[in-house]
């Protein structure tokens, strides 16, 4: 009765729910409102819902009952009481690889159809193995910043958390894994995605053996920034965003992780020139996007999205760009990124750079995580 119940609530959800908000902050608000739903009915409902999203744009045309259960199926992979309820079958089977579950289904389904995009997709990017992502939780990346790497494992081998050491200064572990309490965040690591971290391979040797004006142009919460920092500790480091907000928690991460000297604005960089011509031996563009490379861990992104916003999208980071590259020094770098795996934020972008400013390009491509359980990025170095 109970497993029945949470289908048809998770059925309502889906169909009332438009995108507007992350799933995970309406599913919150949601449940804020009905204290009726316990610890166990709330993973349930969740979980479903997010299978449901998980399929992309697959399945279109399945009832919504079984859109749930099908991807409910093809995204766990241990027996479930809920499964065994509704389909003892599937559930008999729910340990095979996902490519054989998929076989066992009764209504045709395409692995293409998740992310139908195929065709505008950036250079590099496998459209198959993508595609099988969206069926997987994500794992938790960590940064290890310089000199903590032996404490911060020592600390995961006291907790018992299982972790993968992917190198010295990265490290995954299970989406959900509680490090917060005995590992001091932003001090001895920072939580940055595998494919973000990657975004260090193309900072150039020559940033390492002196002190450079740097800017973060659209720094967020300060990831990237830190990690400048922790490449170059002498660097001369501006960090700007449009959002108030969002600088205030970054100032609280820097002072964790032992930054103190910097210069901070509030920009809006589709109006305003904000920093003196030629200023910056390098910038730092990690740009609004539509954060494609990162829908495995917001699937109801994939399920809402529209193509025309790609044309929204590259309009605001050209625009970003025109007031960002003339504060770029003479033989000074601008690695621009995105979290996107399309072609018109990526590499149409670095044309627009090189087209209309004659910037050249120095190192570009994509960074696929998808193998790793981690996103997929962009990013490119160019010079002027």
């Amino acid at each position: 009765m109970y497993y029945r119940s949470y289908l048809q609530e998770a059925i309502g959800l889906t169909n009332n729910f438009d995108g507007s908000v992350p799933l995970h902050h309406y599913l919150k608000k949601y449940f804020a409102a009905r204290r009726k739903f316990g610890s166990r009915d709330r993973k349930y409902i969740t979980s479903l819902c997010y299978s449901f999203y998980r399929l992309g744009r697959s399945c279109e045309r399945l009832p919504p009952e079984e859109r749930l259960l099908t991807g409910f199926f093809l995204t766990r992979q241990a027996p479930d009481d809920f499964l065994e309820q509704l389909r003892p079958v599937w559930n008999k089977k729910i340990q095979l690889p996902v490519e054989e579950k998929i076989d066992l289904l009764e209504e045709p389904f395409a692995i293409a159809e998740i992310f139908p995009w195929k065709d505008q997709l950036t250079a590099g990017i496998d459209h198959t193995a993508f595609c099988y992502s969206f069926l997987v939780q994500p794992d938790l990346f960590l940064r290890v910043r310089p000199g903590f790497e032996s404490t911060v494992a020592a600390k995961l081998g006291t907790a018992n958390i299982p972790f993968h050491q992917i190198r010295d200064s990265c490290i995954s572990l299970s989406n959900g894994s509680r490090i917060d309490s005995f590992i001091a965040l932003d001090r001895e690591a920072v939580i940055q995605d595998f494919a973000s971290q990657e975004v260090a391979s193309l900072i150039p040797n020559a940033f390492h053996r002196s002190s450079l004006r740097v800017w973060d142009c659209c720094a967020g919460s300060g990831g990237k920034s830190i990690m400048l920092f922790d490449q170059n500790s002498k660097i001369d480091l501006t960090v700007s965003d449009i959002r108030r907000t969002i600088l205030a928690n970054l100032e609280k991460r820097f002072l964790k992780a032992g930054i103190s000297k910097f210069a901070l604005r509030v920009a809006d960089l589709t109006r305003i020139f904000p920093a003196n011509r030629g200023t910056f031996s390098l910038i730092l563009a990690d740009v609004p996007c539509s954060g494609s490379g990162t829908w495995s861990r917001t699937p109801e992104a994939a399920f809402f999205f529209r193509n025309e916003q790609l044309e929204q999208f590259y309009s605001l980071q050209t625009e970003i760009l025109r007031h960002v590259i003339p504060a770029l020094a003479e033989m000074g770098w601008l690695i621009y990124s995105t979290c996107s795996v399309f072609r018109k934020e990526n590499e149409d972008v670095v044309d627009f750079c090189r087209s209309q400013f004659g910037l050249e390009v120095q190192q570009s491509g994509a960074l696929p995580g998808y193998h790793l359980r981690a996103d997929t990025l962009y990013a490119a170095r160019l010079t002027s």
